[in-house]
């Protein structure tokens, strides 16, 4: 099997994550959280994007991912329940094959108080350095051509602020450095920006 670390990714995972695309060349983005719900439009379709993958990986009404850790639920103890931020994750993990180079997105979203985000962020990361573990466990057995080192990594803290203006605001980054970035928008991003940021 011809593969390149793209390929492996989305090969392994569940296409039962992943986000449709809409018919503009765009995928919503949305946190359920508070209301009314945040919903930023991701925007695709750029010359140079080989392929493009958005998985939802936190789900308020569903525990993805982690079905083998304690969720708080009604059947544990008082004793038995689990640290804080044990089963908290990144909101999206996105794979983007642009010009030849494989990157991974990590989305947090946030409205109000961003205090977690970096804990949820991080979980994302593990999650991720999971998959690699996933990859290079199988890849000679399947022939797959993998390596993690040649994936680049962005993590980004999303804040949605309402304007009063009509038009759409482009989304801005406020701080960032190679892998974290803290984005501000009104209700778009787009892809470029964020693979060339």
């Amino acid at each position: 099997m011809v593969t390149n670390e793209y390929d492996a990714l989305t090969l392994i995972l569940s296409s039962k994550y992943r986000c449709k695309m809409t018919s503009s060349d765009s995928i919503v983005l949305e946190e359920t959280t508070g209301s009314p719900s945040q919903m930023i439009n991701l925007k695709l379709g750029y010359k140079g994007v080989d392929g493009f993958e958005l998985y939802r990986l936190e789900d308020k009404g569903a525990k993805l991912l982690q079905p083998f850790l304690n969720h708080n639920n009604n059947n544990v103890g008082n004793e038995r329940k689990s640290p804080k931020y044990l089963v908290s994750m990144c909101d999206y993990m996105s794979v983007c094959s642009y010009k030849g180079k494989t990157y991974v997105f990590l989305f947090e979203l946030k409205r109000g108080t961003t205090d977690d985000y970096q804990k949820q962020l991080d979980a994302g990361e593990c999650l991720l350095r999971y998959l690699y573990d996933s990859i290079d466990r199988i890849k000679e057995y399947d022939n797959i051509s993998f390596d993690r080192s040649l994936i680049k990594v962005k993590k980004f803290l999303v804040k949605q602020n309402k304007s009063n203006k009509q038009c759409i605001q482009p989304a801005h980054v406020v701080s960032g450095d190679e892998e974290f970035f803290k984005v501000e928008t009104n209700n778009e991003l787009r892809l470029l920006k964020l693979l060339n940021t």
